[in-house]
């Protein structure tokens, strides 16, 4: 199929459209001797009567209906492909970025801020919410662009960079034993023996505050299962202040030695090297970079 069978397929559409040689020649400004030879060349070269033209007769073939409806088909699909194409033209960017679960409720999570920057920007922004393990395992992998992870350890494959310290503390439930009690009438001894959930995301062998803590309890890999555990009143459990903040205003939990019961864990971003990032990548690492302090303060 080359250029000049495409053109002689819409000058025989226009034929049938119109009716005849006549209403087509009328319809394209040409002579009708003009149309008369276009329609034969286009038989000649597919090798097929169309149709049956003498006087104002005007009739198709039934192979001359057959190539009809190829035709339409044809520039049916010619016109899907330009629509694609056009689509693929237009495309917005993608940035891919995955996070841990509920860092929506911290008030330093750059996430919201970043999505409003490119979706004003027409690009389109993916986030899902991952375990950071995975979230490292997507970014070697280049399923994700970049990760919002607590920094634990440091993958010499991929780049780190700090954006602020998150703290979390130790609570029980209303229907825990401690509840009730104030700290100073609880001794480190008997905190230390009370069940607690083991929160799976955290590496306790980098956190002096949990190192000695008893890990008789359960274990739970996401923040709302360390948090039902700990409303059961069964557990004592280490959770983030900015998630635990609505519960502990509604008086559900409460801290328990929060002076002492305390630790500090880094978040960061994280992304392949920087060399073989597309340009909307960088463009984000670049403002969060901007917006990153090193003491840790929220900026």
């Amino acid at each position: 199929m080359t250029n000049l069978d495409v053109r002689l397929l819409k000058v025989f559409r226009t034929i049938v459209a119109n009716g005849g040689l006549k209403g087509a020649a009328k319809a394209l400004n040409v002579g009708l001797p003009t149309i008369s030879k276009q329609l034969s060349d286009l038989e000649i070269r597919l090798g097929i009567r169309l149709c049956i033209r003498g006087g104002s007769k005007f009739e198709l073939t039934p192979d001359g209906s057959e190539i009809y409806r190829a035709s339409t088909q044809l520039f049916s699909s010619i016109e899907i492909f330009r629509n694609d194409v056009d689509r693929i033209k237009k495309k917005k960017e993608l940035l891919r970025i995955a996070v841990i679960d509920n860092i929506i409720t911290d008030e330093n999570s750059p996430l919201p801020w970043l999505i409003s920057y490119f979706d004003a920007r027409d690009c389109h922004v993916s986030v899902l919410v991952s375990k950071p393990e995975e979230i490292e395992k997507g970014i070697c992998g280049n399923i994700f662009d970049i990760g919002i992870t607590p920094i634990y350890h440091r993958n010499p494959d991929l780049q780190y960079s700090s954006l602020y310290n998150e703290i979390s503390y130790l609570y029980c439930g209303r229907l825990h034993p401690f509840f009730a009690d104030r700290d100073e009438e609880l001794d480190s001894q008997t905190v230390d023996a009370a069940p607690c959930v083991e929160h799976l995301y955290v590496d306790r062998r980098f956190i002096p505050a949990l190192k000695n803590k008893s890990s008789e309890g359960p274990s739970a890999l996401q923040l709302d299962a360390v948090l039902t555990l700990v409303l059961s009143g069964n557990y004592l459990g280490f959770l983030p202040g900015h998630f635990a903040a609505a519960f502990e205003d509604r008086q559900q939990i409460r801290k328990v030695h929060p002076e002492r019961r305390q630790y500090s864990t880094e978040i960061g971003f994280i992304h392949r090297q920087e060399s073989v990032l597309n340009s909307t990548t960088l463009q984000a690492i670049g403002l969060l970079r901007k917006r990153c302090v090193p003491d840790g303060k929220p900026f």
